[in-house]
């Protein structure tokens, strides 16, 4: 009963940091038509900014000149909080993936492990705020 709850536990975080990772890669954060005629369809994500002609769908997109130029704050603070949330996230499971039952690192010692189990929630905690 343990391993498979375990194992349920262990596929959600790994479900959720991929979720996040997902999130934190996408382009269309913001969603503009600033055209009255609607002819472009203009999308602004944390990396890069994307416009999409409606007529003929040819997307083009403009990477940001740097990560440090000036940027609105919403943008900077946006990319500074999903790039720690992913950095816990992997931490996390990396921890969680040691201290599963099935894996033989530290097999002599289950508080160790169960420990590791509980400190990875924690991670996981602190990373989803």
């Amino acid at each position: 009963m343990t391993t498979v709850l375990q194992m349920t536990a262990f596929s959600l975080a790994l479900l959720s940091t991929l979720f996040l990772l997902l999130a934190t890669c996408t382009d269309c954060w913001m969603v503009n038509a600033d055209d009255s005629l609607e002819v472009s369809h203009k999308c602004r994500g944390l990396w890069r900014e994307c416009v999409t002609n409606m007529q003929d769908g040819v997307r083009t997109c403009d990477q940001y000149d740097s990560i440090l130029a000036d940027h609105p704050v919403k943008i900077v603070v946006t990319r500074t909080l999903l790039i720690t949330a992913d950095l816990l996230a992997g931490l996390a499971l990396a921890t969680l993936l040691l201290g599963l039952d099935c894996i033989k690192f530290l097999k002599e010692d289950p508080r160790v492990k169960l420990k590791m189990c509980y400190g990875a929630g924690v991670i996981l905690g602190i990373g989803s705020m």
